[in-house]
Protein backbone atom coordinates (compact mmCIF):
# COMPACT_ATOMS: atom_id res chain seq x y z
CA UNK A 1 0.00 0.00 0.00
CA UNK A 2 2.92 2.41 0.88
CA UNK A 3 4.86 1.68 -2.66
CA UNK A 4 1.44 1.90 -4.32
CA UNK A 5 0.49 5.49 -2.43
CA UNK A 6 4.61 6.83 -3.86
CA UNK A 7 3.49 5.77 -7.27
CA UNK A 8 0.04 7.36 -7.55
CA UNK A 9 2.28 10.75 -6.20
CA UNK A 10 4.53 10.26 -8.92
CA UNK A 11 1.45 10.29 -11.56
CA UNK A 12 0.24 13.28 -9.50
CA UNK A 13 3.24 15.14 -10.06
CA UNK A 14 4.39 14.13 -13.30
CA UNK A 15 0.84 13.75 -15.53
CA UNK A 16 2.79 12.45 -18.39
CA UNK A 17 3.54 9.28 -16.67
CA UNK A 18 -0.03 7.86 -16.29
CA UNK A 19 -0.40 7.95 -20.19
CA UNK A 20 3.35 6.51 -21.03
CA UNK A 21 1.97 3.13 -21.39
CA UNK A 22 3.88 0.41 -22.81
CA UNK A 23 2.10 0.47 -25.82
CA UNK A 24 2.69 3.93 -26.53
CA UNK A 25 6.56 3.78 -25.59
CA UNK A 26 7.24 1.11 -27.99
CA UNK A 27 5.25 2.44 -30.92
CA UNK A 28 7.13 5.67 -30.35
CA UNK A 29 10.07 3.44 -30.88
CA UNK A 30 8.73 1.80 -33.69
CA UNK A 31 7.90 4.90 -35.45
CA UNK A 32 11.31 6.68 -34.45
CA UNK A 33 13.29 3.65 -35.55
CA UNK A 34 11.09 3.60 -39.14
CA UNK A 35 11.96 7.60 -39.58
CA UNK A 36 15.30 7.60 -38.71
CA UNK A 37 16.30 4.81 -41.56
CA UNK A 38 13.99 7.30 -43.74
CA UNK A 39 15.77 9.79 -43.08
CA UNK A 40 19.27 8.17 -43.44
CA UNK A 41 17.90 7.14 -47.21
CA UNK A 42 16.52 10.60 -47.56
CA UNK A 43 19.66 12.27 -47.18
CA UNK A 44 21.32 10.14 -49.42
CA UNK A 45 18.82 10.87 -52.25
CA UNK A 46 18.89 14.34 -51.31
CA UNK A 47 23.01 14.66 -51.39
CA UNK A 48 22.29 12.65 -55.05
CA UNK A 49 20.08 14.97 -56.02
CA UNK A 50 22.74 17.81 -55.03
CA UNK A 51 25.21 16.69 -56.82
CA UNK A 52 22.98 15.85 -60.14
CA UNK A 53 22.12 19.79 -60.03
CA UNK A 54 25.54 20.87 -59.84
CA UNK A 55 26.51 23.43 -62.81
CA UNK A 56 29.11 21.91 -65.24
CA UNK A 57 31.80 24.57 -66.61
CA UNK A 58 31.38 24.48 -70.20
CA UNK A 59 34.78 25.48 -71.10
CA UNK A 60 36.72 26.99 -74.09
CA UNK A 61 35.98 25.85 -77.01
CA UNK A 62 39.07 25.75 -79.32
CA UNK A 63 40.27 24.04 -83.49
CA UNK A 64 43.42 22.47 -81.02
CA UNK A 65 42.32 19.97 -78.51
CA UNK A 66 45.18 21.36 -76.87
CA UNK A 67 43.87 24.62 -76.29
CA UNK A 68 40.12 23.28 -75.23
CA UNK A 69 39.07 23.06 -71.34
CA UNK A 70 36.54 21.47 -69.09
CA UNK A 71 33.03 19.90 -70.27
CA UNK A 72 33.83 20.56 -74.05
CA UNK A 73 37.32 18.92 -73.79
CA UNK A 74 35.46 15.94 -72.39
CA UNK A 75 33.12 15.65 -75.03
CA UNK A 76 35.90 15.62 -77.44
CA UNK A 77 38.09 13.09 -75.58
CA UNK A 78 34.99 11.17 -75.17
CA UNK A 79 34.32 11.30 -78.76
CA UNK A 80 37.68 10.34 -79.44
CA UNK A 81 38.80 6.17 -80.10
CA UNK A 82 42.47 6.21 -79.52
CA UNK A 83 45.06 8.90 -78.69
CA UNK A 84 43.49 9.93 -75.64
CA UNK A 85 45.28 12.87 -73.56
CA UNK A 86 47.42 11.44 -70.56
CA UNK A 87 45.34 11.62 -67.43
CA UNK A 88 47.26 14.32 -65.80
CA UNK A 89 47.01 16.77 -68.53
CA UNK A 90 43.22 15.91 -68.75
CA UNK A 91 43.12 16.91 -65.06
CA UNK A 92 44.78 20.21 -65.40
CA UNK A 93 42.25 21.28 -68.23
CA UNK A 94 39.46 19.56 -66.83
CA UNK A 95 39.70 19.08 -63.71
CA UNK A 96 36.82 21.42 -62.90
CA UNK A 97 34.20 19.56 -64.81
CA UNK A 98 35.17 16.08 -64.26
CA UNK A 99 34.85 16.93 -60.25
CA UNK A 100 31.74 18.25 -61.17
CA UNK A 101 30.35 14.97 -62.74
CA UNK A 102 32.39 13.00 -59.82
CA UNK A 103 32.82 14.92 -56.64
CA UNK A 104 34.42 11.76 -54.98
CA UNK A 105 38.26 10.59 -55.71
CA UNK A 106 39.28 7.28 -54.40
CA UNK A 107 43.09 8.04 -54.86
CA UNK A 108 46.24 6.12 -52.84
CA UNK A 109 48.84 9.11 -52.33
CA UNK A 110 50.67 7.81 -55.16
CA UNK A 111 48.30 8.65 -56.88
CA UNK A 112 47.55 11.95 -56.09
CA UNK A 113 50.97 13.14 -56.48
CA UNK A 114 50.69 11.34 -60.47
CA UNK A 115 47.13 12.36 -61.77
CA UNK A 116 46.15 15.42 -60.41
CA UNK A 117 48.67 19.01 -61.06
CA UNK A 118 48.97 21.68 -58.58
CA UNK A 119 45.72 23.61 -58.68
CA UNK A 120 43.72 21.35 -61.48
CA UNK A 121 41.04 20.85 -58.41
CA UNK A 122 40.40 21.59 -54.77
CA UNK A 123 38.65 19.34 -52.70
CA UNK A 124 35.84 19.93 -49.62
CA UNK A 125 36.79 17.17 -47.97
CA UNK A 126 39.70 14.95 -47.01
CA UNK A 127 39.40 11.40 -45.60
CA UNK A 128 42.28 9.81 -44.73
CA UNK A 129 41.82 6.22 -43.85
CA UNK A 130 44.05 3.61 -42.37
CA UNK A 131 46.22 6.56 -41.00
CA UNK A 132 48.51 4.31 -38.82
CA UNK A 133 50.09 3.22 -42.55
CA UNK A 134 50.65 6.68 -43.93
CA UNK A 135 54.07 8.32 -43.80
CA UNK A 136 53.69 12.30 -43.59
CA UNK A 137 55.05 12.66 -46.51
CA UNK A 138 52.79 10.89 -48.47
CA UNK A 139 49.53 12.74 -47.03
CA UNK A 140 50.54 16.63 -48.09
CA UNK A 141 49.98 16.51 -51.60
CA UNK A 142 46.34 15.47 -50.99
CA UNK A 143 45.90 17.54 -47.50
CA UNK A 144 47.14 20.72 -49.46
CA UNK A 145 44.30 20.30 -52.18
CA UNK A 146 41.69 20.10 -49.39
CA UNK A 147 39.93 22.87 -47.34
CA UNK A 148 39.59 19.85 -44.23
CA UNK A 149 40.55 16.67 -43.15
CA UNK A 150 38.97 13.78 -41.47
CA UNK A 151 42.09 11.53 -40.22
CA UNK A 152 40.92 7.94 -39.30
CA UNK A 153 43.06 5.42 -38.08
CA UNK A 154 44.10 3.13 -35.22
CA UNK A 155 47.40 4.24 -33.53
CA UNK A 156 47.32 0.34 -31.90
CA UNK A 157 47.68 -0.93 -35.25
CA UNK A 158 50.74 -0.97 -37.68
CA UNK A 159 52.99 2.09 -38.65
CA UNK A 160 54.08 3.22 -41.59
CA UNK A 161 56.12 0.47 -43.74
CA UNK A 162 58.14 0.64 -46.34
CA UNK A 163 57.62 -3.33 -47.24
CA UNK A 164 57.11 -3.57 -51.14
CA UNK A 165 60.17 -0.92 -51.54
CA UNK A 166 62.81 -2.95 -49.49
CA UNK A 167 64.46 -6.03 -50.48
CA UNK A 168 64.74 -8.53 -46.90
CA UNK A 169 67.90 -10.72 -46.48
CA UNK A 170 66.03 -14.38 -46.54
CA UNK A 171 68.90 -15.27 -43.67
CA UNK A 172 67.89 -12.49 -41.23
CA UNK A 173 65.45 -13.88 -38.63
CA UNK A 174 65.39 -11.53 -36.41
CA UNK A 175 65.10 -7.36 -35.69
CA UNK A 176 62.68 -5.33 -37.47
CA UNK A 177 64.22 -5.65 -40.73
CA UNK A 178 62.62 -8.61 -41.38
CA UNK A 179 59.48 -7.06 -41.29
CA UNK A 180 60.50 -3.22 -42.96
CA UNK A 181 58.46 -1.33 -40.53
CA UNK A 182 60.13 2.07 -40.16
CA UNK A 183 60.51 2.24 -36.33
CA UNK A 184 60.47 6.34 -35.56
CA UNK A 185 58.86 7.20 -38.73
CA UNK A 186 55.82 9.31 -38.00
CA UNK A 187 52.34 8.30 -39.32
CA UNK A 188 49.94 11.25 -40.20
CA UNK A 189 47.51 9.44 -37.76
CA UNK A 190 50.44 10.06 -34.84
CA UNK A 191 51.35 13.60 -36.41
CA UNK A 192 47.28 14.70 -35.87
CA UNK A 193 47.07 13.02 -32.40
CA UNK A 194 49.71 15.51 -31.67
CA UNK A 195 48.27 18.42 -33.06
CA UNK A 196 44.73 17.92 -32.85
CA UNK A 197 43.14 18.05 -29.32
CA UNK A 198 40.62 15.65 -27.84
CA UNK A 199 40.28 13.10 -30.49
CA UNK A 200 37.36 11.10 -31.69
CA UNK A 201 37.32 7.34 -30.49
CA UNK A 202 34.95 4.69 -31.94
CA UNK A 203 34.24 2.65 -29.53
CA UNK A 204 31.25 0.42 -31.08
CA UNK A 205 32.67 -2.97 -32.14
CA UNK A 206 30.49 -5.00 -34.58
CA UNK A 207 32.26 -6.56 -36.69
CA UNK A 208 33.23 -10.18 -34.32
CA UNK A 209 30.25 -11.65 -34.20
CA UNK A 210 31.64 -13.71 -30.96
CA UNK A 211 33.02 -11.70 -28.22
CA UNK A 212 36.19 -13.89 -27.47
CA UNK A 213 37.24 -12.90 -30.74
CA UNK A 214 37.81 -9.49 -29.82
CA UNK A 215 38.12 -10.07 -25.83
CA UNK A 216 42.08 -10.24 -26.47
CA UNK A 217 42.72 -7.37 -27.81
CA UNK A 218 40.41 -5.49 -26.12
CA UNK A 219 42.24 -6.03 -22.62
CA UNK A 220 45.67 -6.24 -23.94
CA UNK A 221 45.30 -2.69 -26.25
CA UNK A 222 42.42 -1.28 -25.76
CA UNK A 223 42.30 -0.89 -21.98
CA UNK A 224 38.98 -2.67 -22.26
CA UNK A 225 37.33 0.54 -23.89
CA UNK A 226 35.93 -0.74 -26.56
CA UNK A 227 31.71 -1.70 -26.24
CA UNK A 228 31.29 -5.25 -26.87
CA UNK A 229 27.88 -7.08 -27.58
CA UNK A 230 27.39 -10.19 -26.42
CA UNK A 231 26.15 -12.71 -29.17
CA UNK A 232 22.81 -15.25 -29.07
CA UNK A 233 25.07 -18.22 -28.64
CA UNK A 234 27.62 -18.69 -26.07
CA UNK A 235 29.09 -22.13 -26.92
CA UNK A 236 28.60 -22.74 -30.73
CA UNK A 237 31.54 -24.86 -32.28
CA UNK A 238 31.11 -22.21 -35.68
CA UNK A 239 31.75 -19.02 -33.51
CA UNK A 240 35.39 -18.41 -31.32
CA UNK A 241 38.95 -19.18 -30.81
CA UNK A 242 40.42 -22.41 -31.54
CA UNK A 243 43.32 -24.01 -31.02
CA UNK A 244 45.38 -26.85 -33.42
CA UNK A 245 48.30 -27.78 -31.66
CA UNK A 246 50.92 -29.53 -34.40
CA UNK A 247 53.33 -32.30 -32.56
CA UNK A 248 54.61 -33.94 -35.85
CA UNK A 249 56.43 -30.77 -37.18
CA UNK A 250 59.47 -29.16 -38.12
CA UNK A 251 61.02 -25.22 -38.83
CA UNK A 252 63.25 -25.36 -41.27
CA UNK A 253 64.46 -21.95 -43.43
CA UNK A 254 61.82 -20.22 -41.57
CA UNK A 255 59.07 -22.76 -42.74
CA UNK A 256 57.21 -25.27 -41.31
CA UNK A 257 55.28 -27.99 -44.00
CA UNK A 258 53.75 -29.79 -41.95
CA UNK A 259 51.66 -27.23 -40.31
CA UNK A 260 51.30 -25.70 -43.77
CA UNK A 261 49.85 -28.99 -45.19
CA UNK A 262 47.51 -29.23 -41.76
CA UNK A 263 46.36 -25.29 -42.06
CA UNK A 264 45.54 -26.37 -46.29
CA UNK A 265 43.93 -29.17 -45.68
CA UNK A 266 41.42 -27.55 -42.88
CA UNK A 267 40.77 -24.59 -45.29
CA UNK A 268 39.60 -26.80 -47.82
CA UNK A 269 37.25 -29.10 -45.69
CA UNK A 270 36.11 -25.81 -44.44
CA UNK A 271 35.11 -24.39 -47.86
CA UNK A 272 34.07 -27.60 -49.23
CA UNK A 273 31.45 -27.75 -46.22
CA UNK A 274 30.42 -24.48 -46.29
CA UNK A 275 29.88 -22.50 -48.75
CA UNK A 276 28.71 -19.69 -47.46
CA UNK A 277 31.82 -18.05 -44.82
CA UNK A 278 34.75 -16.73 -46.55
CA UNK A 279 37.65 -17.33 -45.74
CA UNK A 280 41.51 -15.89 -44.92
CA UNK A 281 44.50 -17.36 -44.31
CA UNK A 282 47.40 -15.33 -42.69
CA UNK A 283 51.22 -16.47 -41.76
CA UNK A 284 53.33 -14.58 -39.39
CA UNK A 285 56.37 -15.10 -41.97
CA UNK A 286 56.26 -14.29 -45.88
CA UNK A 287 58.24 -17.99 -46.38
CA UNK A 288 55.26 -19.58 -44.97
CA UNK A 289 53.05 -17.62 -46.77
CA UNK A 290 54.38 -18.70 -50.29
CA UNK A 291 54.68 -22.25 -49.41
CA UNK A 292 50.85 -22.26 -47.96
CA UNK A 293 50.16 -20.65 -51.56
CA UNK A 294 52.12 -23.02 -53.16
CA UNK A 295 50.58 -26.04 -51.97
CA UNK A 296 46.54 -24.47 -51.79
CA UNK A 297 47.32 -23.85 -55.68
CA UNK A 298 48.33 -27.53 -56.76
CA UNK A 299 45.17 -28.32 -54.55
CA UNK A 300 43.12 -26.26 -56.85
CA UNK A 301 44.17 -27.89 -60.04
CA UNK A 302 43.60 -31.01 -58.62
CA UNK A 303 40.12 -30.65 -57.53
CA UNK A 304 37.48 -28.95 -59.51
CA UNK A 305 35.04 -28.70 -57.23
CA UNK A 306 37.48 -26.80 -54.97
CA UNK A 307 37.51 -24.10 -57.91
CA UNK A 308 34.16 -23.24 -58.34
CA UNK A 309 33.57 -22.24 -54.44
CA UNK A 310 37.10 -20.28 -54.23
CA UNK A 311 35.90 -18.38 -57.90
CA UNK A 312 32.20 -18.07 -56.60
CA UNK A 313 33.79 -16.22 -53.05
CA UNK A 314 35.48 -13.95 -55.54
CA UNK A 315 33.22 -13.00 -57.88
CA UNK A 316 31.33 -12.09 -53.98
CA UNK A 317 34.25 -10.00 -53.67
CA UNK A 318 35.16 -12.38 -50.68
CA UNK A 319 38.15 -14.01 -52.23
CA UNK A 320 40.39 -16.51 -50.16
CA UNK A 321 42.95 -15.41 -49.28
CA UNK A 322 46.63 -16.04 -48.09
CA UNK A 323 48.66 -13.26 -46.62
CA UNK A 324 51.72 -12.66 -43.98
CA UNK A 325 51.01 -10.19 -41.41
CA UNK A 326 52.84 -7.07 -43.17
CA UNK A 327 49.98 -6.87 -45.60
CA UNK A 328 46.74 -7.92 -43.77
CA UNK A 329 45.28 -4.34 -42.26
CA UNK A 330 42.39 -4.09 -43.65
CA UNK A 331 40.95 -7.09 -44.69
CA UNK A 332 38.50 -9.37 -42.98
CA UNK A 333 36.74 -12.60 -43.30
CA UNK A 334 34.24 -14.93 -41.45
CA UNK A 335 36.93 -17.88 -40.69
CA UNK A 336 40.61 -16.91 -40.43
CA UNK A 337 43.50 -19.36 -40.29
CA UNK A 338 46.45 -18.17 -38.76
CA UNK A 339 50.43 -20.38 -39.07
CA UNK A 340 52.05 -18.98 -36.37
CA UNK A 341 54.88 -21.12 -38.16
CA UNK A 342 57.67 -21.23 -35.52
CA UNK A 343 57.96 -24.70 -33.89
CA UNK A 344 61.06 -27.39 -33.13
CA UNK A 345 63.85 -27.63 -35.61
CA UNK A 346 64.20 -31.20 -37.10
CA UNK A 347 66.46 -32.91 -34.06
CA UNK A 348 65.66 -30.46 -31.48
CA UNK A 349 63.57 -30.84 -28.18
CA UNK A 350 63.31 -26.94 -27.93
CA UNK A 351 61.71 -24.13 -29.79
CA UNK A 352 64.48 -21.71 -30.84
CA UNK A 353 63.83 -18.13 -28.90
CA UNK A 354 63.64 -16.18 -32.58
CA UNK A 355 60.60 -15.17 -34.15
CA UNK A 356 61.17 -13.02 -36.89
CA UNK A 357 59.29 -9.46 -36.79
CA UNK A 358 57.53 -10.14 -33.21
CA UNK A 359 60.76 -9.54 -31.51
CA UNK A 360 60.41 -6.29 -32.89
CA UNK A 361 59.64 -3.21 -31.15
CA UNK A 362 56.75 -3.45 -33.47
CA UNK A 363 55.85 -7.15 -32.74
CA UNK A 364 52.91 -6.37 -30.63
CA UNK A 365 51.09 -4.25 -33.12
CA UNK A 366 51.37 -6.87 -35.69
CA UNK A 367 49.63 -9.26 -33.82
CA UNK A 368 46.88 -6.88 -32.68
CA UNK A 369 45.93 -6.54 -36.17
CA UNK A 370 46.02 -10.62 -36.78
CA UNK A 371 43.87 -11.08 -33.75
CA UNK A 372 40.97 -8.59 -35.10
CA UNK A 373 40.40 -10.01 -38.58
CA UNK A 374 37.57 -12.52 -38.27
CA UNK A 375 33.77 -11.87 -37.85
CA UNK A 376 33.06 -15.49 -36.88
CA UNK A 377 36.06 -17.42 -35.95
CA UNK A 378 39.95 -17.91 -35.61
CA UNK A 379 41.70 -21.00 -36.11
CA UNK A 380 44.98 -21.01 -34.86
CA UNK A 381 47.52 -23.89 -35.75
CA UNK A 382 50.40 -23.90 -34.39
CA UNK A 383 53.61 -26.21 -33.95
CA UNK A 384 53.98 -24.37 -30.19
CA UNK A 385 52.57 -24.50 -26.83
CA UNK A 386 52.70 -21.76 -24.59
CA UNK A 387 55.23 -22.89 -22.75
CA UNK A 388 57.66 -23.15 -24.95
CA UNK A 389 58.02 -19.43 -25.06
CA UNK A 390 60.20 -18.47 -22.62
CA UNK A 391 60.09 -14.68 -21.86
CA UNK A 392 62.95 -12.92 -18.98
CA UNK A 393 63.57 -9.37 -18.34
CA UNK A 394 64.41 -8.48 -21.40
CA UNK A 395 61.74 -9.95 -23.59
CA UNK A 396 59.66 -7.69 -26.34
CA UNK A 397 55.71 -6.68 -25.71
CA UNK A 398 54.90 -8.76 -28.83
CA UNK A 399 56.72 -11.86 -27.39
CA UNK A 400 54.85 -11.38 -23.86
CA UNK A 401 51.67 -10.74 -26.73
CA UNK A 402 52.60 -13.86 -28.41
CA UNK A 403 52.89 -16.78 -25.35
CA UNK A 404 49.63 -14.91 -23.74
CA UNK A 405 47.82 -15.30 -26.89
CA UNK A 406 48.36 -18.95 -27.29
CA UNK A 407 47.39 -19.35 -23.54
CA UNK A 408 43.98 -17.83 -24.28
CA UNK A 409 43.32 -19.65 -28.02
CA UNK A 410 44.51 -22.92 -25.86
CA UNK A 411 42.71 -22.30 -22.66
CA UNK A 412 39.56 -19.87 -23.47
CA UNK A 413 40.25 -17.93 -20.84
CA UNK A 414 41.60 -14.66 -20.38
CA UNK A 415 43.28 -12.94 -16.94
CA UNK A 416 41.99 -11.39 -14.74
CA UNK A 417 38.70 -13.62 -15.78
CA UNK A 418 36.15 -11.50 -16.43
CA UNK A 419 32.57 -12.36 -15.79
CA UNK A 420 30.21 -12.23 -18.54
CA UNK A 421 27.21 -12.68 -16.12
CA UNK A 422 26.27 -9.73 -13.27
CA UNK A 423 23.50 -9.24 -11.30
CA UNK A 424 20.03 -7.63 -11.18
CA UNK A 425 20.16 -3.92 -10.90
CA UNK A 426 17.27 -2.94 -9.48
CA UNK A 427 14.22 -4.30 -7.60
CA UNK A 428 12.40 -4.54 -10.92
CA UNK A 429 14.67 -6.76 -12.72
CA UNK A 430 14.58 -9.18 -9.29
CA UNK A 431 10.95 -9.40 -9.66
CA UNK A 432 11.23 -10.29 -13.44
CA UNK A 433 13.53 -12.38 -12.72
CA UNK A 434 11.95 -14.81 -10.21
CA UNK A 435 9.13 -14.65 -12.03
CA UNK A 436 11.03 -16.66 -14.59
CA UNK A 437 12.64 -18.73 -12.34
CA UNK A 438 9.48 -19.85 -10.99
CA UNK A 439 8.54 -20.61 -14.00
CA UNK A 440 11.21 -23.26 -14.99
CA UNK A 441 14.26 -20.40 -16.56
CA UNK A 442 17.36 -20.24 -16.14
CA UNK A 443 18.19 -16.71 -16.13
CA UNK A 444 21.63 -14.96 -16.78
CA UNK A 445 21.18 -11.48 -15.66
CA UNK A 446 23.23 -8.64 -17.27
CA UNK A 447 24.70 -10.43 -19.62
CA UNK A 448 27.34 -8.54 -21.59
CA UNK A 449 31.49 -8.35 -21.84
CA UNK A 450 32.29 -4.62 -22.00
CA UNK A 451 30.31 -1.85 -22.32
CA UNK A 452 26.52 -3.12 -23.03
CA UNK A 453 24.54 -5.70 -20.65
CA UNK A 454 21.97 -7.12 -21.78
CA UNK A 455 19.37 -7.00 -18.44
CA UNK A 456 18.17 -10.47 -17.96
CA UNK A 457 19.05 -13.18 -20.75
CA UNK A 458 17.49 -16.64 -20.58
CA UNK A 459 18.90 -19.65 -21.47
CA UNK A 460 16.79 -22.03 -23.79
CA UNK A 461 15.60 -25.47 -22.03
CA UNK A 462 16.29 -27.49 -25.03
CA UNK A 463 19.34 -26.12 -26.54
CA UNK A 464 22.42 -25.67 -24.34
CA UNK A 465 24.70 -22.85 -24.91
CA UNK A 466 22.04 -20.63 -26.43
CA UNK A 467 20.02 -17.84 -25.26
CA UNK A 468 15.77 -18.12 -25.77
CA UNK A 469 15.30 -14.66 -24.97
CA UNK A 470 16.31 -11.18 -24.27
CA UNK A 471 14.64 -9.56 -21.84
CA UNK A 472 14.92 -5.38 -21.51
CA UNK A 473 13.83 -3.12 -18.74
CA UNK A 474 14.27 0.73 -18.95
CA UNK A 475 16.44 0.70 -16.31
CA UNK A 476 20.15 2.29 -16.39
CA UNK A 477 21.55 0.53 -19.78
CA UNK A 478 18.28 2.20 -21.23
CA UNK A 479 18.20 5.55 -19.81
CA UNK A 480 22.30 6.15 -19.65
CA UNK A 481 22.79 6.25 -23.99
CA UNK A 482 23.49 9.14 -25.51
CA UNK A 483 21.64 9.78 -27.91
CA UNK A 484 18.01 7.76 -29.50
CA UNK A 485 19.53 6.32 -32.25
CA UNK A 486 22.01 4.32 -30.47
CA UNK A 487 19.68 3.80 -27.63
CA UNK A 488 16.59 2.60 -29.46
CA UNK A 489 17.52 1.20 -33.39
CA UNK A 490 21.65 1.12 -33.54
CA UNK A 491 21.98 -1.22 -30.30
CA UNK A 492 19.37 -3.17 -30.93
CA UNK A 493 19.88 -3.71 -34.79
CA UNK A 494 23.86 -4.92 -33.59
CA UNK A 495 21.95 -7.60 -31.15
CA UNK A 496 19.67 -8.65 -33.98
CA UNK A 497 22.94 -9.06 -35.98
CA UNK A 498 24.39 -11.09 -33.47
CA UNK A 499 21.73 -13.83 -33.08
CA UNK A 500 19.11 -11.95 -31.30
CA UNK A 501 16.55 -11.48 -34.16
CA UNK A 502 12.62 -11.76 -32.98
CA UNK A 503 14.05 -12.62 -29.34
CA UNK A 504 14.29 -9.26 -27.88
CA UNK A 505 11.49 -8.27 -25.34
CA UNK A 506 10.71 -4.74 -23.52
CA UNK A 507 9.10 -4.69 -20.28
CA UNK A 508 8.38 -0.98 -19.57
CA UNK A 509 8.48 -0.53 -15.76
CA UNK A 510 5.11 1.48 -15.52
CA UNK A 511 3.02 -0.99 -17.29
CA UNK A 512 4.61 -3.69 -15.00
CA UNK A 513 3.82 -1.31 -11.74
CA UNK A 514 0.44 -0.86 -12.84
CA UNK A 515 -0.36 -4.72 -13.72
CA UNK A 516 2.34 -7.01 -13.03
CA UNK A 517 -0.47 -10.17 -13.71
CA UNK A 518 -1.47 -9.02 -17.43
CA UNK A 519 2.24 -8.15 -17.98
CA UNK A 520 3.75 -11.81 -16.06
CA UNK A 521 1.15 -13.18 -18.87
CA UNK A 522 2.52 -11.61 -21.86
CA UNK A 523 6.46 -12.17 -21.26
CA UNK A 524 5.63 -15.90 -20.67
CA UNK A 525 3.47 -16.16 -23.72
CA UNK A 526 6.20 -14.69 -25.87
CA UNK A 527 8.71 -17.07 -23.95
CA UNK A 528 6.21 -20.04 -25.08
CA UNK A 529 6.08 -18.57 -29.14
CA UNK A 530 10.05 -19.15 -29.25
CA UNK A 531 9.97 -22.40 -27.87
CA UNK A 532 7.41 -23.73 -29.22
CA UNK A 533 6.99 -22.00 -32.56
CA UNK A 534 3.52 -22.54 -34.49
CA UNK A 535 4.99 -25.00 -37.82
CA UNK A 536 4.55 -23.17 -40.66
CA UNK A 537 1.35 -24.12 -43.50
CA UNK A 538 2.03 -24.94 -46.67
Amino acid sequence: VYYRSCIHHQYKQYPELSTASGYTLDNLRFCFSKLDRKFVRLNGAKLAVDISRRIIPEGRKAVKASEQTELVLLKHEIAKSCRHLPIRKLMKQGGRAIQALKPCFLMSPLSVAQYLPKNAVTFDLLIIDEASQMRLPEAFGAILRSKQIIVVGDPKQLPPSNFFEKEVDDEEEDGDDLGAIEDGVQSILERCLQVFQAPRYLRWHYRSQHQDLIAFSNLHFYDNRLIVFSANHQNDSRMGVYYNYIEESSYINRSNRVEAEKVVEAVISQLLSDSESSVGVVTLNQPQRDLIGEIFQQRLLENPSLREVVDRFEVDGQSVFIKNLENVQGDERDIIFISTVYGREQGSSIVRQSFGPINGSTGWRRLNVLFSRARQRVELYSSMKPEDIILNDQSSQGLKTLKSYLEFAQSGKLDPIESSIGEEENPFEEAVSELLQRNGYEVHPQLGVRGYWIDLAILHPERPGEYLAAIECDGATYHSSRSARDRDRIRQQLLEDLGWEGKIYRIWSTDWFANPVKQSDRLLDFLASLRFPEPIRE
